[in-house]
């Protein structure tokens, strides 16, 4: 199973509602992959290291850092352990 939450903006209020969301569904699915994308950081790196043991991978899709195509790259390689 995999799960992926978009967000346009990311801030701590929208981070602590993606994680409680993960956190249910890791507790029905262990194996689940959980990824988040989002355009724009509001949250500081800190906060959003504490996520790791729940959120299996983050991606950023901006002019910035656009991680595209590692993002697919990665859920097909998910998809295929399934």
């Amino acid at each position: 199973m995999v799960a992926v939450d978009a967000k346009v903006e990311l801030d701590a209020s929208r981070l602590k509602t993606t994680l409680a969301s993960f956190l249910l569904l890791k507790r029905c699915h262990p194996h689940a992959k959980c990824l988040l994308v989002y355009i724009r950081k509001e949250v500081d790196p800190p906060l959003l290291r504490l996520t790791e043991p729940w959120i299996d991978r983050v991606y950023q899709f901006s002019a910035e850092r656009n991680e595209t195509a590692i993002f697919v790259e990665s859920v097909q390689a998910t998809v295929k352990q399934f």
